[in-house]
């Protein structure tokens, strides 16, 4: 069996509409945020900048007061609500073109060993192509509807229709 780690990177190599950490950070700089929002934003150098500061503003920090905590936890809202958006949004433009060839050999060799995936990506690229993949798969052996349920781990199943 098969067990493949999966980071950002391999959205990127889907589509380079895909953003990477950074540029979600700049998104949010770029966002209609209010001059007092935007002064709390830190400036984004690196992808990791970006994810040091979400994770601080996440939870409640000891060393801060009640107040300070709140706005933190505001200003994690925002920012995971733009963030969401941006990825929603590249997302749909990948999924409206064509699955690269590559991924499509991916998901069925992914699929046919049975392989444990491990991704820390926000997005649903690769489960959408097990889906498509599974679901054209089928529908060439078989006539009649197809119900396609891969087994999915986590918050994010993504939603499968049903071909006939």
């Amino acid at each position: 069996m098969i067990t493949a780690i999966l980071g950002a990177g391999f959205s990127r190599a889907i589509s380079e509409l895909m953003p990477m950490t950074l540029q979600l950070g700049k998104e949010l700089r770029r966002a209609d945020s209010s001059p007092e929002e935007l002064a709390r934003i830190p400036e984004i150098a690196t992808g990791a900048d970006l994810e040091r500061w979400l994770s601080r503003i996440a939870e409640p920090q000891p060393f801060l007061d009640e107040a300070s905590n709140a706005i933190g936890q505001v200003d994690f809202i925002v920012a995971t609500k733009i963030i969401q958006q941006v990825l929603v949004d590249s997302q749909e433009k990948v999924t409206r073109g064509d699955m690269p060839k590559w991924l499509g050999t991916l998901a069925r060799i992914l699929h046919n060993s049975r392989s444990r995936v491990i991704t820390f990506n926000y997005d649903t690229l690769l489960e959408q192509a097990l889906s498509r993949v599974l679901t054209d798969d089928l529908s060439e052996q078989y006539s009649g509807p197809i119900p396609v349920q891969p087994e999915f781990h986590g918050d994010r199943v993504p939603t499968i229709g049903v071909r006939s």
